[in-house]
C-alpha cells in the first residue's frame, strides 16, 4: 500500500485499494467467501428477511456469468418464461460481464412498478432473448411441505431466512396432525444459501 501511494503515477483512493485487496484475498478462498460492502450486506439483510421489490429470481456466478439459480414461483421473472440456467448478458442495457453478484442484484431490485429489460442466454437458444420484467413486492416463502402419501412427508427449502427454522416446524407440524410421518425427503435443490 505504501509503494503504491508513493510511486504510482496517479493519486490513488486509499480505501479502493483496501477494499481490493479484501477482495482479492478472499477470492483465493472457497467461491462462497466474499467481500460484502455495506451496501451488500443491506441487500443481505432485506434477502434475509423474504420480502423485496424486485423480479424474482435467485442468481449466482456461474464461470464468471451471472445465471439463474431459479426463478421464485409466482414472480414476475417465472411469469416472463426466465428459467434456471439462463445467462443474464445484460441488465437494462448494461453489461453484466465483471459485476459482482451484489452489484447485479442491486441492479435488478428496485422501485415497484417500474420495469427492468433483461438480456439472457439459454442453453439450445443461438440468440439472445430480450425480456421486460415489472418489478413487484416478492415475497420469498423460505418452506414447502406436504405429505406425500405412505407416511412420507416432502419438505422444500427454497432459501434460508430468519424465520426458516420457526417455519420449518410450524410446517412439519401440520402435516403430522394428519398422520405420524416415518420418513422426511428434504429437498435443497437450487438452493443458494442464504442465512445458512
Amino acid at each position: 500500500l505504501h509503494q503504491v501511494e508513493e510511486g504510482y503515477v496517479e493519486d490513488v483512493d486509499e480505501k479502493l485499494l483496501i477494499t481490493g485487496a479484501i477482495r482479492g484475498m478472499l477470492m483465493t478462498l472457497d467461491p462462497h467467501t466474499v467481500y460484502m460492502s455495506p451496501e451488500v450486506y443491506r441487500e443481505l439483510k432485506v434477502e434475509a428477511v423474504g420480502r423485496f421489490g424486485g423480479v424474482g429470481i435467485e442468481v449466482t456466478l456461474k464461470k464468471n456469468w451471472l445465471t439463474i439459480v431459479s426463478p421464485i414461483e409466482g414472480s414476475p421473472a417465472e411469469q416472463a418464461g426466465l428459467k434456471a440456467g439462463d445467462r443474464i448478458v445484460r441488465i437494462n442495457g448494461a453489461s453484466t460481464k465483471g459485476v459482482t453478484l451484489g452489484e447485479a442484484v442491486s441492479m435488478m431490485r428496485g422501485k415497484v412498478g417500474k420495469t427492468v429489460h433483461l438480456t439472457v442466454t439459454r442453453k439450445g437458444k443461438t440468440k439472445p432473448i430480450d425480456v421486460n420484467v415489472v418489478r413487484k413486492v416478492i415475497k420469498v416463502p423460505s418452506v414447502v411441505a406436504e405429505n406425500i402419501g405412505d407416511g412420507y412427508a416432502y419438505v422444500r427449502i427454497s432459501t434460508f431466512q430468519e424465520r426458516t427454522s420457526k417455519e420449518l416446524e410450524k410446517k412439519l407440524n401440520k402435516v403430522m396432525e394428519k398422520e405420524e410421518i416415518k420418513g422426511l425427503i428434504i429437498d435443497l435443490r437450487n438452493n443458494p444459501g442464504g442465512l445458512l
